[in-house]
């Protein structure tokens, strides 16, 4: 047998990201539904009209068209609602165009209908490379078969014998549209191959190959991805170039110095709450991306949704870690500006417990800097269910806004549902700037109730000063309501996912 990677192609463009594979999966599924209606409306037709009086030629069709049907039911139930690997996909569909080119032909030659350029052997080699992602050597590897597969099924229909009294005349006639099929699938082959290949290599951002897409938004996308030489995975956000298009070119350089400048600084952050940016920069088309470590567990959006409401204690220790993080930036003049918990995260954590860790560092604001980029392209925007009034309303912001949002985190935890129930953003950013938040549950204790309610202030001067002083009032209260190993291993089993973050998604509404 020959090599897998003889089909395939090149080793160093040979693994496509997981939605190509997908993608060829579902054509592979959806070819073998095809021909099994097709046949069996063919089979219809033939029978009802044009073949009722041939006994022979009925007994043939139906036995070639149940084949035929059951064959491509077997492909389409196998490739269908499954991702196969690129070697599995070409070798299935190897076996099933050779399968149905047997049985094609002998219905051909022993029945006498057309054969030439267009017959149905030439367009299955035409169609193979088209649908299925394999390398030129493939597609001519299966036209070759598949002619050989048609010239065994002549002799099969008709004798030996009988078959070399038609001259060799009679045989190029015969398959001469196999033959010139084949050579124009290995021309469609080198085209699409080529295609495939600069989609897998444009897919490489540095040292970083993009395997992928686990989250999309309105400004970029996460990208699951691995490094070339190490193989460990690592989560990438992208900002296309083309988010940047219109904005002028003096705007566009200064978005990417700007960006240069602020990816640099989330790299330097060092607290263990804080998820890692590993690498970023920016590529020849003017694509925008940094590398984090890519964390395994749940954020806390899916924790509330898998496990409902968290226990105050709970809260106060997750909290606590998140004020660590937000501390420190806000040491180096960092605004987070999209604390929600969806960028909080949950992950394992060697020899600790509830292990929190703040997500989407990799955009934020600078308190020294004029916001060029959030001016021009609005990149970094935030999340109107958990945004400060002040940001609401675009006015200037420092680490108390960023400490609003924990207060409406604290809300979605304890609570199960938004401070404000609205049905659009639209209502929500207004409601963040005038509306009072209505007073917590009873059965919140109410030292922590008051300080849910001290962070949700419209005021940034009624909020508590700093993250440091957040985080003063949390350990205060961790000790009169404590949060413990034993605790976190009675909670039940939660569906942990592989994520880095959903990358700058709406605002998601409580059905």
């Amino acid at each position: 047998m020959a090599h897998p990677y003889f089909f395939v192609g090149d080793s160093s463009v040979r693994e496509p990201a997981s939605d190509m594979l997908r993608e060829a999966s579902r054509r592979l599924a959806f070819v073998g539904l095809l021909v099994a209606g097709a046949a069996t409306l063919n089979l219809a037709i033939d029978v009802l009209l044009e073949e009722a009086s041939d006994p022979d030629r009925v007994g043939l069709t139906l036995l070639i068209a149940g084949i035929r049907i059951c064959a491509s039911l077997l492909v389409a139930a196998y490739a269908r609602g499954r991702t196969l690997t690129r070697t599995r996909i070409v070798y299935v569909g190897f076996a099933y165009l050779l399968l149905i080119t047997f049985f094609t032909g002998v219905e051909m030659h022993a029945i006498g209908l057309p054969a030439g350029p267009w017959s149905r052997v030439a367009v299955g080699i035409l169609l193979f490379p088209v649908l299925i992602p394999c390398s030129p050597a493939a597609a001519a590897v299966a036209g070759v078969s598949a002619t050989l597969t048609d010239i065994a099924a002549l002799l099969a229909a008709r004798g030996v014998a009988a078959a070399f009294e038609l001259g060799w005349i009679a045989w190029v006639g015969t398959f001469r549209g196999d033959l010139v099929a084949t050579a124009v699938a290995y021309a469609l082959a080198v085209l699409m191959y080529g295609l495939r290949t600069k989609v897998v290599v444009a897919r490489r951002m540095g040292a970083y190959q993009l395997k992928r897409r686990i989250g999309t938004g309105g400004m970029g996308e996460v990208w699951l991805a691995e490094h070339a030489r190490l193989a460990r995975p690592v989560a990438v956000k992208l900002i296309r170039a083309e988010q940047l298009a219109g904005v002028g070119e003096d705007a566009r350089r200064e978005a990417i110095a700007r960006f240069t400048r602020e990816a640099r600084s989330a790299a330097s952050l060092r607290s263990h709450h804080t998820i890692a940016v590993l690498d970023f920069g920016v590529t020849d088309e003017g694509t925008l991306y940094y590398v984090m470590e890519y964390l395994e567990g749940q954020d806390l959006h899916d924790a509330v949704c898998n496990e409902g409401p968290m226990p105050p204690s709970r809260v106060i220790h997750l909290m606590m870690q998140a004020c660590e993080s937000l501390h420190e930036a806000h040491l180096e003049g960092l605004v987070h500006r999209d604390v929600k918990p969806a960028n909080l995260f949950l992950c394992a954590h060697p020899g600790a417990h509830d292990w929190l860790k703040v997500l989407d560092f990799g955009l934020v604001k600078a308190t020294d800097r004029e916001d060029a980029l959030h001016s021009i392209v609005g990149l970094v925007v935030g999340t109107p269910a958990f945004m400060a009034p002040e940001q609401a309303r675009g006015e200037a912001i420092d680490g108390r806004a960023d400490l609003y949002a924990l207060g409406c985190v604290m809300y979605w935890l304890l609570m199960g549902r938004f401070v404000f129930d609205t049905a659009t953003s639209a209502q929500m950013l207004i409601a963040q700037a005038t509306q009072t938040p209505q007073a917590l549950d009873p059965g919140i204790p109410e030292p922590l109730a008051s300080l849910v309610m001290q962070c949700l202030a419209k005021s940034a001067d009624a909020r508590p000063p700093s993250a440091a002083a957040l985080l003063a009032e949390l350990q205060t209260l961790a000790v009169r309501f404590p949060w413990t190993p034993a605790d976190t291993a009675a909670l039940p089993p939660s569906s942990a996912r592989l994520s880095a973050v959903e990358f700058e998604s709406t605002a998601r509404w409580p059905s």
